[in-house]
Protein backbone atom coordinates (compact mmCIF):
# COMPACT_ATOMS: atom_id res chain seq x y z
CA UNK A 1 0.00 0.00 0.00
CA UNK A 2 1.12 3.48 -0.57
CA UNK A 3 1.65 5.92 2.02
CA UNK A 4 1.38 9.45 1.74
CA UNK A 5 3.35 11.87 3.90
CA UNK A 6 3.26 15.37 4.97
CA UNK A 7 5.60 16.10 2.02
CA UNK A 8 3.31 14.88 -0.65
CA UNK A 9 0.53 17.15 0.67
CA UNK A 10 2.96 19.90 0.85
CA UNK A 11 3.72 19.27 -3.09
CA UNK A 12 0.03 18.48 -3.76
CA UNK A 13 -0.87 21.75 -2.78
CA UNK A 14 2.12 23.68 -4.35
CA UNK A 15 1.03 22.16 -7.76
CA UNK A 16 -2.58 23.04 -7.90
CA UNK A 17 -1.98 26.81 -6.31
CA UNK A 18 -1.84 28.22 -9.61
CA UNK A 19 -5.00 26.91 -10.38
CA UNK A 20 -6.79 26.66 -6.93
CA UNK A 21 -8.69 30.31 -7.54
CA UNK A 22 -10.59 28.37 -10.04
CA UNK A 23 -11.20 25.45 -8.89
CA UNK A 24 -15.69 24.51 -8.69
CA UNK A 25 -14.97 20.49 -7.02
CA UNK A 26 -12.15 19.31 -4.76
CA UNK A 27 -12.19 15.89 -2.95
CA UNK A 28 -9.38 14.09 -1.42
CA UNK A 29 -9.34 11.00 1.23
CA UNK A 30 -5.96 10.84 3.22
CA UNK A 31 -7.84 7.86 5.84
CA UNK A 32 -5.49 5.44 7.33
CA UNK A 33 -2.20 7.94 6.15
CA UNK A 34 0.52 8.83 8.34
CA UNK A 35 -0.25 12.66 8.02
CA UNK A 36 0.48 14.76 10.59
CA UNK A 37 -1.51 18.38 11.29
CA UNK A 38 1.48 19.64 9.18
CA UNK A 39 0.55 17.92 6.35
CA UNK A 40 -3.51 18.21 6.77
CA UNK A 41 -2.76 22.51 7.11
CA UNK A 42 -1.44 22.56 3.49
CA UNK A 43 -4.26 20.98 2.26
CA UNK A 44 -6.26 23.35 4.50
CA UNK A 45 -4.37 26.79 3.56
CA UNK A 46 -4.93 25.53 -0.51
CA UNK A 47 -8.74 25.10 0.10
CA UNK A 48 -8.60 28.43 1.70
CA UNK A 49 -7.78 29.68 -1.84
CA UNK A 50 -10.59 28.47 -3.92
CA UNK A 51 -12.51 31.09 -4.66
CA UNK A 52 -14.73 29.31 -6.98
CA UNK A 53 -15.19 25.93 -4.69
CA UNK A 54 -18.90 24.25 -4.90
CA UNK A 55 -18.61 21.04 -3.56
CA UNK A 56 -15.87 20.05 -1.27
CA UNK A 57 -14.96 16.08 -0.22
CA UNK A 58 -12.37 15.62 2.62
CA UNK A 59 -11.66 11.99 3.98
CA UNK A 60 -9.85 12.76 7.46
CA UNK A 61 -11.27 9.58 9.06
CA UNK A 62 -8.78 7.99 11.45
CA UNK A 63 -5.98 10.45 10.88
CA UNK A 64 -4.31 11.33 14.25
CA UNK A 65 -4.41 15.03 13.51
CA UNK A 66 -4.40 18.10 15.98
CA UNK A 67 -7.55 19.93 17.36
CA UNK A 68 -5.78 23.14 15.90
CA UNK A 69 -6.41 22.12 12.54
CA UNK A 70 -9.88 21.15 12.97
CA UNK A 71 -10.16 25.08 14.67
CA UNK A 72 -8.44 26.26 11.61
CA UNK A 73 -11.17 24.81 9.46
CA UNK A 74 -13.97 25.66 11.13
CA UNK A 75 -12.46 29.20 12.25
CA UNK A 76 -10.33 30.10 9.01
CA UNK A 77 -11.59 28.11 6.09
CA UNK A 78 -15.15 27.59 6.08
CA UNK A 79 -16.38 31.06 6.74
CA UNK A 80 -14.18 31.79 3.66
CA UNK A 81 -16.15 29.33 1.24
CA UNK A 82 -18.49 32.02 -0.05
CA UNK A 83 -19.73 29.53 -2.91
CA UNK A 84 -20.15 26.20 -1.55
CA UNK A 85 -23.10 24.38 -1.96
CA UNK A 86 -22.06 20.88 -1.24
CA UNK A 87 -19.55 19.48 1.72
CA UNK A 88 -18.66 15.45 2.69
CA UNK A 89 -16.80 15.82 5.83
CA UNK A 90 -15.70 12.27 6.82
CA UNK A 91 -14.18 12.26 10.74
CA UNK A 92 -14.86 8.85 12.07
CA UNK A 93 -12.08 7.83 14.19
CA UNK A 94 -10.59 11.41 14.61
CA UNK A 95 -9.66 12.36 17.83
CA UNK A 96 -11.47 15.91 17.04
CA UNK A 97 -12.79 17.48 20.32
CA UNK A 98 -16.24 17.98 21.10
CA UNK A 99 -15.63 21.73 20.82
CA UNK A 100 -13.80 21.39 17.84
CA UNK A 101 -17.05 19.57 16.33
CA UNK A 102 -19.55 22.19 17.51
CA UNK A 103 -17.34 25.47 15.66
CA UNK A 104 -16.89 23.62 12.48
CA UNK A 105 -21.06 23.31 12.73
CA UNK A 106 -21.68 27.27 13.63
CA UNK A 107 -19.55 28.12 10.83
CA UNK A 108 -21.05 26.04 7.92
CA UNK A 109 -21.48 28.22 4.88
CA UNK A 110 -25.50 28.05 3.39
CA UNK A 111 -25.46 24.36 2.22
CA UNK A 112 -27.32 22.86 -0.43
CA UNK A 113 -25.85 19.00 0.83
CA UNK A 114 -24.14 18.53 3.89
CA UNK A 115 -22.65 14.88 4.41
CA UNK A 116 -21.18 14.16 7.67
CA UNK A 117 -19.47 11.33 9.72
CA UNK A 118 -18.38 11.64 13.24
CA UNK A 119 -18.61 8.02 14.11
CA UNK A 120 -16.13 7.15 16.73
CA UNK A 121 -15.16 10.59 17.82
CA UNK A 122 -16.28 12.99 20.93
CA UNK A 123 -19.29 14.43 19.72
CA UNK A 124 -21.88 15.18 22.37
CA UNK A 125 -25.69 15.72 22.60
CA UNK A 126 -24.87 19.34 23.74
CA UNK A 127 -23.47 19.92 20.44
CA UNK A 128 -26.24 17.31 18.35
CA UNK A 129 -28.34 19.98 19.82
CA UNK A 130 -27.15 23.08 18.64
CA UNK A 131 -26.79 21.56 15.57
CA UNK A 132 -30.25 20.88 15.60
CA UNK A 133 -31.49 24.16 16.99
CA UNK A 134 -29.24 26.71 15.48
CA UNK A 135 -27.27 25.54 12.95
CA UNK A 136 -29.91 23.58 10.71
CA UNK A 137 -32.50 26.48 10.73
CA UNK A 138 -30.15 28.77 9.02
CA UNK A 139 -29.06 26.49 6.10
CA UNK A 140 -31.95 27.30 4.30
CA UNK A 141 -30.53 26.18 1.11
CA UNK A 142 -30.51 22.46 2.57
CA UNK A 143 -31.96 19.72 0.25
CA UNK A 144 -29.82 16.85 1.79
CA UNK A 145 -28.67 15.25 4.68
CA UNK A 146 -26.61 12.73 6.11
CA UNK A 147 -25.69 12.95 9.85
CA UNK A 148 -23.36 9.61 11.11
CA UNK A 149 -22.65 9.33 14.38
CA UNK A 150 -22.33 5.96 15.45
CA UNK A 151 -19.97 4.62 17.96
CA UNK A 152 -20.55 8.04 19.85
CA UNK A 153 -22.85 8.86 23.18
CA UNK A 154 -25.41 10.69 21.45
CA UNK A 155 -28.81 9.66 22.51
CA UNK A 156 -31.27 7.74 20.33
CA UNK A 157 -33.61 10.91 21.11
CA UNK A 158 -31.16 12.89 19.24
CA UNK A 159 -30.26 10.28 16.30
CA UNK A 160 -34.16 10.37 15.38
CA UNK A 161 -34.36 13.98 15.49
CA UNK A 162 -31.77 14.57 12.86
CA UNK A 163 -33.08 11.06 10.68
CA UNK A 164 -36.23 12.82 11.15
CA UNK A 165 -35.13 16.54 9.63
CA UNK A 166 -32.78 14.29 6.54
CA UNK A 167 -35.93 12.59 5.48
CA UNK A 168 -38.10 15.69 5.65
CA UNK A 169 -35.62 17.25 3.53
CA UNK A 170 -35.94 14.20 1.18
CA UNK A 171 -39.49 14.35 0.94
CA UNK A 172 -39.45 18.15 0.59
CA UNK A 173 -36.71 17.49 -2.46
CA UNK A 174 -39.19 14.97 -3.86
CA UNK A 175 -42.27 16.96 -3.88
CA UNK A 176 -40.75 19.89 -5.47
CA UNK A 177 -39.20 17.91 -8.10
CA UNK A 178 -42.49 16.51 -9.15
CA UNK A 179 -43.98 19.81 -9.33
CA UNK A 180 -41.27 20.75 -11.70
CA UNK A 181 -42.05 18.13 -14.27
Amino acid sequence: SCQVLDGDLKFLAKSLKPCSKNLEFFAIGLRNNEITSHGVYEIFKLIQNMQALKELQLDLCDLKISNGSFEIFGEDILPRLQVLHSLTLLLKGSPIADECIELILKNLPNLKGLNIDLGETLLSDKTVEMFIEEVLPRLEMLEYLSFTAEGTKISKENIAKIQKISESLEKKKAKTGNESC
